[in-house]
């Protein structure tokens, strides 16, 4: 089945039914990393590539779909989107080497800080929770609220990474890094599916090796993957779902090759005003949450989520992140 009409029928189903689909984010997870052990090598055959390629598209457009559904049953009275939803946003990235670019920024957090890639218990449904689910997906939100065209300067010729390699195309990320690879992404239309090897350098100097895949979808857009390693079986993904221009993205976490945990995050309106909704699971425990973040300024957010009641309030300080709820903060 074409991705498109796999969407549609799925999209079709979910908006005719009025109950949450419980299972449906641990399900489709889990075939996620079914199909994530089967694509431990990128030089693979093309055919049997492009099919693999397909069901994960497919699984996580379910992904996408899952997403508003289930936030539409946790709304709290003063939350915006407790008056109506509307999917129908724009993504403010306009092109697949600012689409690297976010997702470069996405992930940066993790490794610049220079803390090992760990599983964290989420054994209770409380603020500290909340925080720490949050904390997981926080730079991906800010990213995407913050982006600016002028986030990334693209170069051709050859550059030489710490690795020792040479790479064709360099792109640096405004307060992030470099990153060096081999794809010609002005070229990602016209091949079903790419993939590149590269090196991410941070800010801080730590390099780490980088790599990914395009997919070209049945609707000519192309689904854009950047995974960043630790070590050779741990790393962090990210993939652009591009819906028709959309600005989806889903994140997950491997630890020695296993699902550790998996977030996505969309742009959305909510009475007018743009709403990021954004969907948790702990792969291991099988815990799920949601999030619904408005950016009220430049330092503060409010984040509505269904671990506590009412909402938490984010303030960003220079390079600390203070969360407050009923009278009790937390700093990270």
């Amino acid at each position: 089945m074409e991705n498109d009409e796999f969407e549609d029928k799925l999209n079709s189903a979910v908006k005719s039914s009025p109950y949450v689909i419980k299972r449906q984010p641990s399900a489709i997870l889990a075939s996620f990393h079914e199909q994530e052990n089967a694509k431990k090598n990128f030089r693979v055959r093309k055919g049997a590539f492009v099919g693999l390629c397909s069901a994960l598209a497919a699984a996580v457009v379910a992904l996408a779909v899952y997403v508003p559904l289930s936030l539409k049953n946790v709304n709290s009275a003063d939350d915006p989107a407790s008056i109506s939803v509307d999917d129908d946003f724009v993504s403010p990235l306009t092109n697949e080497q600012q689409v690297l670019g976010y997702e470069a920024k996405a992930l940066s957090s993790y490794f610049v800080s220079q803390k090992p890639l760990a599983k964290r218990s989420d054994d209770s449904a409380s603020f500290s929770q909340a925080v720490t689910v949050y904390e997981k997906m926080e730079s991906s939100v800010r990213s995407a609220y913050e982006w600016k065209d002028s986030d990334i300067h693209a170069e051709t010729g050859s550059f030489t990474g710490n690795d020792g390699v040479s790479y064709p195309y360099k792109l640096t990320i405004n307060e992030t890094g470099v990153l060096l690879y081999n794809l010609d992404l002005a070229k990602t239309g016209q091949v079903t599916a790419s993939s590149f090897e590269g090196e991410m350098t941070f800010a801080n100097g730590v390099s780490k090796k980088a790599s990914g895949t395009t997919i070209v979808r049945g609707n000519g857009k192309a689904d854009l993957e950047l995974r960043l390693y630790q070590d050779g079986t741990s790393y962090l993904k990210i993939t652009e779902i591009s819906t028709n221009g959309k600005f989806y993205f889903s994140s997950g976490l491997y630890l020695d090759g296993t699902l550790s945990y998996g977030y996505s995050i969309r742009l959305a309106k909510a009475s007018n005003r743009q709403v990021m909704m954004a969907s948790y699971w702990n792969g291991e425990e099988n815990v799920e949450g949601t999030f619904r973040i408005y950016r009220e300024s430049e330092t503060s957010y409010r984040l509505y989520q269904s671990f506590v009641s009412s909402y938490i309030n984010l303030q960003y300080s220079g390079t600390t992140r203070s969360y407050a709820y009923n009278g009790v903060t937390i700093n990270k």
